[in-house]
């Protein structure tokens, strides 16, 4: 996406260009102001595929999830959508990736659609076996989950399955402290984190603050899990394994594996490391010798957590956050100079504040709570239209 195409509302460009280098060919990814943008020009090409569509007649509907595009069409339509969809991109000066397109009858969309349906009867089911008498209550919804992914084939439907019943209503207002637990829930609960390490982030709070939960119990697994976890390039994993290591207090799991984290290349994970100081001096001086460019996210706490680094914040930022092209150079052009100024002030602004680019644990905690309400509040108000 070349951002010369972008809506500025007569801005300049260079505040998302300068997130990339200068470069337009591309947004930077996972940053609030390209998720802004992006949307805003998904809207645009939303708004040419309905007309493009009402003008050929075709009844059909549409639905988009990041850069991914969903139509619902009769199948005798399929060849026409699609060539709209490729026509309306190129005006975009846009493609479509036809390694991702694919067809789907309404029996094949519907098997996705059955995990709804799972939900709805691991629910019923729990309720069947819940009394008010905590020493008759067991965690049943534990042992359902287990039989429920067993009856699906496809990995990301466990996934989806998995992540979606800790988001329900059901179990965030489940209170646990009226049920027990039994030796084989722990490694039942076990199975269904490793089978989908997100799900902790909807629920290891929920057990953290259950008192007749013992975190020594699943200890083991979260320390072969994470060390596990941090040999391999899947850096979201990580930071699921993290988040609930640190809500569960394990804080040997965290020191045991400093080298591997300044090894993951993770720089959101080691920024946190940063900010709970779990570097020693010797770790800190081993990240002082990276000063590649793409490591900026992580040089910038590496600046906002060192002493000495943020004492000297000028030098700091020059060496650690300028880009090289912008560094200074004999007669380099006044642009140059310019660019670098405009770097420099908005890094010392922010480092002066002391403004991290992470949440703290406790505020991620906060903001997961704060989706789910309005999620079930989204849905109380679809059922009441």
């Amino acid at each position: 996406m070349y951002t010369h195409y972008l809506d500025f509302n007569g801005l300049s460009d260079r505040y998302i260009t300068n997130l990339n280098l200068g470069a337009t060919n591309g947004l930077i990814m996972g940053n609030y102001l390209s998720l802004y943008f992006a949307e805003q020009h998904l809207t645009k090409i939303s708004h040419a595929l309905e007309n493009e569509l009402s003008i050929q007649n075709i009844n059909c509907d549409f639905t988009y999830f990041s850069d991914d595009f969903y139509f619902f069409c009769n199948k005798s339509d399929n060849s026409k959508v699609l060539q709209i969809f490729y026509s309306v991109l190129d005006k975009f000066d846009l493609q479509g990736n036809e390694e991702k397109y694919e067809i789907w009858d309404y029996e094949k969309f519907n098997s996705y659609n059955v995990i709804a349906r799972y939900w709805k009867k691991l629910i019923a089911h729990c309720n069947t076996h819940y009394s008010n008498e905590s020493s008759q209550n067991k965690l049943v919804f534990i042992n359902q989950i287990v039989y429920r992914v067993s009856q699906l084939h496809d990995k990301k439907q466990k996934k989806v399955f998995i992540n979606n019943f800790f988001k329900t209503k059901y179990f965030q207002k489940l209170n646990l402290e009226t049920f027990i637990v039994k030796k084989y829930d722990y490694h039942q609960l076990c199975f269904i984190f490793r089978t989908s390490p997100e799900a902790l982030l909807n629920c290891i709070d929920k057990f953290k603050y259950m008192s007749n939960f013992d975190k020594q119990k699943v200890h083991k697994f979260f320390k072969i899990r994470y060390n596990e976890s941090l040999k391999t390039p899947f850096f979201e994993e990580q930071l699921y394994y993290f988040y609930a290591i640190n809500e569960l207090n394990y804080t040997d799991i965290l020191s045991e594996n400093i080298d591997n984290v300044i090894c993951s290349k993770n720089q959101v994970l080691i920024s946190y490391y940063l900010n709970a100081h779990l570097f020693s001096e010797q770790d800190i001086n081993c990240l002082k010798a990276m000063t590649d460019e793409e490591l900026w996210f992580q040089n910038y706490h590496l600046i906002l957590y060192t002493f000495d680094l943020f004492a000297d914040l000028e030098n700091s930022i020059l060496t650690y956050l300028i880009p090289k092209k912008c560094c200074p150079m004999p007669n380099e052009k006044p642009s140059v100079t310019k660019r670098r100024e405009t770097y420099m002030n908005f890094y010392k602004e922010n480092l002066s504040s002391t403004n991290a680019l992470i949440q703290s644990i406790d505020d991620v905690e906060l903001a997961i709570h704060e989706y789910l309400d309005l999620r079930f509040e989204e849905e109380e108000n679809l059922f009441i239209q």
